[in-house]
């Protein structure tokens, strides 16, 4: 195996084992970015490096190849299944496992978050009949990237058979971790130690390559679609339901497998099951499930029961109900509530499986945010205030029947109905004030408005996918899916606008709007791939899709405060039908090997737009026509062994919407209209990169881009009003580049990284003008430069990790004399504690500073610190009690700041964050 694919391993057993919070994500993000179709070749990054050394001390690794002899097979034959146990002396619960493959050769990886002084490793190999190799080896001792690494090499082990007694049968049994059969790798979970009470989802965590998050679980990298029980299907829309119920005593095996594409109602080319044995035959399953939560103010609650039954034969029934109105830790909302429920049923009638489901939401929510600007203009100087509350209220129910079955050996088809039926309501109130300096206060507008929405949708899709020719090395797909929405939009909206440069003249408004609209989507493709003898990938794809929308805004004015007596206002009447036809083809080429590794991909897009508006007796016709492009290719070589090489170009282009070339006015908000423009051009984008990595110290990138046609807003002020009308507009000039280099080197116990970012941006925009003088245009320079040093130490039971950051930015218009800009310190600290006996802890903390910034108040510091721990108790740990005090200090404010070359902003949202969270879950499961 190459170092790459066994850093891919143990990457893999990180993200699995127990790596903080922040960090896991950025661990993902690393993973899924540099992995992503590189067929385990031995491609490296410094940064992944870097942060493995936090979580790993000594690295053990032993690998060589296993022969048999017998009496009718006088010459060495691969020992395919022979069982490995691999035992660290210096700490004998430390130890792990595989099987022998095919060729006779095996590998075992230990990584460890603390240092053992005795580093001999005893290592086991036995077969059902054959001799037992059980012998102490000296390890051989090496560091790499930073890494103590131990290794045992052994070439070749004959093993001899001699006659099968009782007792090594059972030591067999108790070596038997981890083994491969075939493809199948096979887990035995007896031996595993887990605590009392544990379920799947505990031992999926201990088990190498597994890993399982946000709803996902993969096994070296590859996703697993599904979990089933003793070879059947068992709740394959939700695997939690088996992750967080089913008893670890309770299963015998683990496999994970692959089954061909015609077994699962998907589209992906990667079908993985984990296959859970049990010690005895079940014939059903009834799992449940109870959490309450509340905090320091008992107004506050959580409630969530859920039930599942399976039984065999392909009966699957499903329930939750969950309510709660304790608002999320990163959710802006002074207030929030939350009430949804969920059924399903399946069965499966032979090669046949037919399921629905049904689901009920009722949510609201109390919102509260305030906007501060600042806009240098040629010829004066504009602030505005703006202040908003509002409510949002959302009730709505969604159905689904779905059937699925088989044609072929090789072939599937999937059907799916899908309808929903969701009502809302909301309420929103705002001040807005606008003064020009030197001028004086231009304009105050008021306004309060309530909205009632009512929308029905269905989604009709099919799929059929095939695998056919020598080796299955060919994939067919294809995909249909037809998707209508209704809508019925109801706005009560009142507003007064104050014009200061009018006399102090005032406008009042007291409208009801009534927005009606349905819309239509056909989508179709087509694909074909073939698979290039393990090195790579061709493909060519068709797609066609349809869209057609209509939409009316009516307008009327409500003359006596009621719905009684209304007028309709015809010059604020309008009725769209935009639609559109696009067909594309796309041609896909990927090739990787141990030197060079390029992807080259490229589509084509023909496409025509039209729409027909009718605004107070208008009639407009607009078709368009043009042809979307997007082409990439990608270069990555080896250089002077370990280092590496790569390029990178993408070109595209955006075509104007039909709503863009629209002439028709939009006035729902009477102080800001929005006008379309007939004359705008298609847009073109290049991009370019370049990579270079110094073996697994230093990777440093360049990247450069240009826009021509870019488009664009066009921003006019009514000079005595206020009002703004914006259209879109082409313009050129603009372009960006960027810079990044990191730096790390191996420590002993700690794992250091250095990180600075630079990007420089020109933008050439219109600039806010007045409507009885022409478009002026401005170049702004934005330049952002950062550093960031990120520090981690573990070992068995910490996990610690610390990252602070520094950034300016710096912004720079071609007709102010003076820069504009701020600067910031940020650091996060993480620091967890896992006990042997069921109690974890762990804390965080955030801390931000800007400084510098036109606004005082943007300028505050916060430092938010969070606390939390949880401890398993009751009969087999079916209890747990977590605790969580969230910003234990109360210094949320809510303020965030930015500048441009021509403009300073401010803005403040409020939430509810300091809390103290208290929740109790218990759980209960009866089988057959």
């Amino acid at each position: 195996m190459s170092k790459r694919g066994r850093w891919k391993n143990i990457l893999l057993r990180l993200l699995a084992a127990g790596v903080p919070g922040r960090r896991r994500y950025l661990l993902l993000i690393i993973f899924l970015t540099l992995f992503a179709g590189l067929k385990a070749q031995d491609w490296t990054t410094p940064e992944i490096e870097s942060l493995l050394r936090t979580y790993i001390k000594q690295w053990y690794e032993v690998e060589g190849r296993v022969f048999g002899i017998d009496d009718f097979e006088p010459e060495p034959y691969p020992l395919q299944g022979a069982n490995i146990k691999v035992t660290c002396m210096g700490d004998t619960t430390v130890f792990d496992g595989t099987a022998v493959d095919k060729d006779g050769g095996f590998w075992v990886s230990m990584t460890l978050r603390n240092r053992l002084r005795d580093t001999r490793l005893r290592v086991t190999i036995s077969y059902l009949g054959m001799q037992t190799l059980d012998s102490v080896f000296v390890t051989t001792e090496g560091r790499s990237d930073g890494v103590s690494h131990y290794t045992v090499v052994l070439d070749s082990i004959v093993l001899r058979s001699h006659p099968i007694t009782t007792e090594e049968v059972e030591i067999i049994a108790e070596l038997q971790r981890m083994y491969q059969r075939g493809d199948t790798i096979i887990f035995n979970a007896d031996a595993y130690e887990m605590p009392s009470g544990s379920v799947l989802l505990d031992l999926v965590r201990r088990l190498p390559g597994l890993k399982y998050e946000e709803g996902k679980m993969r096994y070296l990298g590859r996703i697993i679609e599904e979990i089933r029980l003793n070879g059947e299907s068992f709740f394959e829309r939700d695997m939690s339901i088996a992750l967080n119920n089913m008893p670890t005593d309770k299963i015998k095996n683990l496999k994970v497998y692959e089954v061909p594409d015609d077994t699962l109602n998907v589209m992906s080319d990667n079908h993985l099951i984990m296959d859970m044995e049990t010690k005895e035959p079940m014939d059903r399953t009834l799992f449940a499930n109870i959490s309450a939560g509340t905090t320091e103010k008992f107004d506050r609650y959580s409630l969530l029961l859920n039930g599942s039954v399976w039984k065999t034969g392909g009966s699957e029934v499903y329930g939750n109900f969950n309510r709660s109105n304790i608002p999320d830790e990163y959710t802006d909302a002074i207030k929030s509530e939350n009430t949804n429920s969920y059924f399903y049923v399946n069965k499966k009638i032979g090669k046949t499986s037919v399921s629905g489901s049904v689901s009920y939401n009722d949510d609201y929510s109390e919102s509260k945010n305030s906007v501060y600007n600042k806009t240098f203009l040629p010829s004066y100087t504009q602030n505005r205030i703006n202040e908003n509350t509002g409510t949002q209220g959302n009730r709505g129910w969604t159905g689904s029947t779905n059937l699925s079955g088989r044609i072929k050996e090789d072939s599937n088809w999937n059907f799916n109905v899908n309808m929903s039926r969701n009502t809302g309501n909301s309420a929103t109130g705002s001040s807005d004030s606008i003064l020009n300096e030197g001028e004086g206060l231009i304009s105050v507008t008021r306004q309060s408005g309530k909205t009632d929405t009512d929308n029905r949708s269905f989604n009709i899709n099919s799929s059929f996918t095939s695998n056919f020719g020598e080796s299955k090395r060919y994939n067919l797909n294809f995909y249909l899916n037809v998707t209508g929405s209704d809508n019925e939009n109801t706005t009560l909206n009142s507003s007064e606008n104050r014009f200061l440069q009018l006399g102090d003249s005032v406008r009042l408004v007291n409208h009801r709007i009534l927005t009606p609209s349905e819309q239509t989507n056909c989508y179709a493709s087509l694909s074909l791939q073939r698979d290039l003898s393990g090195s790579g990938y061709a493909s060519i794809s068709y797609n066609f899709s349809r869209y057609q929308s209509k939409s009316i805004q009516n307008y009327e004015d409500i003359l006596d405060g009621t719905y009684g007596t209304v007028k309709r206002v015809d010059s604020l009447y309008y009725e769209r039908r935009n639609g559109s036809v696009e067909n594309s083809l796309s041609l896909d080429y990927f090739y990787s090997d141990s030197l060079i590794r390029t992807n080259i991909s490229g589509q084509a897009s023909p496409a025509v737009m039209t729409a027909d508006n009718d605004q107070f007796g208008r009639n407009e016709h607009i078709r368009y026509s043009g042809i979307r492009y997007n082409a990439s290719a990608n270069f990555r070589a080896k250089v002077f062994k370990k280092n590496q090489l790569g390029f990178n170009y993408r070109f595209n282009n955006q075509l104007p919407s039909a709503t863009q070339l629209s002439t028709v006015s939009d006035y729902r908000d009477p102080m800001n209209i929005s006008e379309g423009n007939k004359n705008l051009k298609n847009e073109f984008r290049h991009n370019f990169g370049l990579e270079f990595q110094f073996r697994s110290w230093m990777r440093a990138t360049v990247n450069y881009g240009k826009r021509y046609n870019a488009i664009t807003s066009l921003t006019r002020l009514e000079r005595e009003t206020g009002v703004r009308r914006t259209s879109p507009a082409n313009i050129n000039g603009n372009w960006n580049m960027s810079e990044y280099l990191y730096l790390t080197y191996p420590f002993s116990d700690i794992s250091v990284g250095l990180t600075f970012n630079h990007s420089l941006n020109h933008n050439v925009t219109f600039v806010q003008s007045f409507t009885d003088s022409e478009p002026k245009k401005n170049a702004m320079d934005w330049n952002r430069f950062s550093t960031g040093l990120d520090v981690g130490y573990s070992n068995q039971y910490w996990l610690t990790s610390l990252e602070v950051n520094y950034s300016i930015e710096k912004n720079k218009s071609n007709y102010i004399d003076n820069r504009s800009g701020g600067k910031r310190i940020t650091a996060d600290a993480e620091v967890s504690y896992e006990t042997p006996f069921g109690l974890g802890a762990s804390t965080t903390c955030r801390f931000s500073k800007p400084f510098g910034y036109e606004m005082a108040s943007a300028n505050q510091m916060e430092c938010i610190w969070n606390v939390s721990a949880s401890y398993k108790f009751l009969k087999e740990k079916r209890a747990t009690l977590s605790v969580t005090w969230r910003d234990i200090l109360n210094s949320y404010k809510g303020f965030s700041a930015y500048s441009s070359g021509t403009s300073w902003y401010e803005t403040r949202s409020f939430r509810e964050s300091s809390l103290f969270v208290i929740s109790f879950h218990y759980r209960f499961s009866a089988f057959n």
